[in-house]
């Protein structure tokens, strides 16, 4: 699919999009090639535009969540990022780096999904321009990785609060 929408051109393909689907489209960067890539996967695997088939899967999802027993678990900020942290350094520690190299090496290119993850990225573009990072040198690539973890982490925890909790549990 993704050959596909960059032989017709990205802003083609959003143009089209839009003219199946202007909710959905309207909601997208006209750039941002993973959900255009994903509105045209959604049209061919279910043949509903995105916004069809997101309103027909969230319908049969209230059905069943009625048979869900949801847990929060709830910790301070300040707790949150110290783990993080703290997860973050384990990691350089026991060789991140050389798994992002070993990645390379083997081939997986630097734009495939995985590479996209927190902190992949971030290494891997940092050894497309210096291949040998010392362990000492990572303080600011620790402090990167950090910054957009958290970002995932209040988005997650923002993402939970659309659904109601049968319990909440405080972690601190």
């Amino acid at each position: 699919m993704k050959k596909k929408i960059i032989k017709t051109g990205i802003e083609e393909s959003y143009e089209k999009l839009a003219e199946i689907d202007k909710i959905y489209s309207s909601k997208i960067h006209v750039n941002d090639i993973k959900k255009i890539i994903r509105a045209y996967e959604i049209i061919e695997l279910t043949s509903m535009a995105p916004t069809e088939a997101y309103k027909e899967y969230k319908e049969s999802f209230d059905h069943i969540s009625d048979n869900f027993f949801i847990i929060k678990l709830i910790s301070s900020n300040d707790s949150i990022k110290n783990k993080i942290s703290s997860r973050i350094k384990k990691m350089f520690k026991n060789g991140w780096i050389d798994e992002v190299v070993n990645l390379l090496d083997n081939g997986v290119d630097i734009n495939s999904h995985p590479m996209q993850s927190i902190g992949y990225k971030q290494i891997a573009e940092l050894l497309i321009i210096d291949k040998y990072i010392a362990i000492e040198d990572t303080k600011i690539l620790e402090d990167s990785i950090l910054k957009e973890t958290w970002n995932f982490a209040k988005k997650q925890k923002t993402w939970m609060n659309n659904f109601e909790q049968n319990y909440i549990l405080q972690l601190d």
